[in-house]
């Protein structure tokens, strides 16, 4: 039975590392040849596995897809679940969630193009696939906002650091020198240590 984010629910599950290794053959396949030139053949080729295969677990390739952008916001939200324990003070915990921001951001090109091509077409098909990883990391990214000023708008501005990673993103695949993108990390450091607490 087909499901709305494109995937097919059966009686038994797909195996964690058959998983884990067609969306690392999607990764691999489209990173190469770009969202509109990869075929699920192209895709089944590059995990060594049937095509039929991905068929039977994915509908489509922009379920396919949706599933390797999904895994990739879970890596990244784990790896700043993992950042943001280390530090034990508010501000270590805010200057910390800006560094995993900006590594991320000057992170794979490839990566990058790969999101903004999968996010361009699940807004296309209004499923809104992916929009419930975007508010885990950005609950996440409120909650250290909250802690470091006391602000009741914490919601607000970890909505802004997420279009201002997202944003310089889309810069530095423009050409925007890695720099220039660490620079507005940087600015972003400055403008919150001056922001009065509400």
């Amino acid at each position: 039975m087909a499901r709305e984010d494109g995937t097919v629910s059966h009686n038994g599950t797909m195996p964690e590392e058959r998983r884990v290794a067609i969306l690392a053959a999607a990764r691999r396949a489209v990173g190469r040849r770009g969202y509109s030139a990869t075929s699920m053949r192209d895709i089944a080729k590059e995990a060594g596995v049937a095509q039929a295969l991905l068929h039977y677990y994915y509908l489509t390739k922009e379920a396919l897809l949706v599933a390797v952008v999904r895994a990739m916001l879970d890596e990244q939200l784990g790896r700043l679940r993992d950042e943001l324990s280390v530090a034990t003070e508010p501000r270590g915990r805010a200057l910390a969630g800006i560094a995993a921001a900006r590594d991320k951001t000057l992170g794979d090109r490839r990566q990058w193009r790969l999101f903004f091509e999968v996010l361009a077409a699940d807004s296309r098909s209004g499923r809104g696939a992916l929009a419930s990883s975007f508010a885990q990391r950005r609950e996440l990214v409120a909650t250290v906002v909250a802690g470091t000023k006391g602000r009741d708008n914490a919601q607000t501005i970890a909505l802004v650091v997420d279009a201002l990673m997202l944003g310089l993103a889309a810069e530095r695949l423009a050409g925007v020198p890695d720099a220039d993108v660490a620079a507005a990390y940087e600015l972003l450091v400055d403008l919150l240590d001056r922001a009065p607490a509400d």
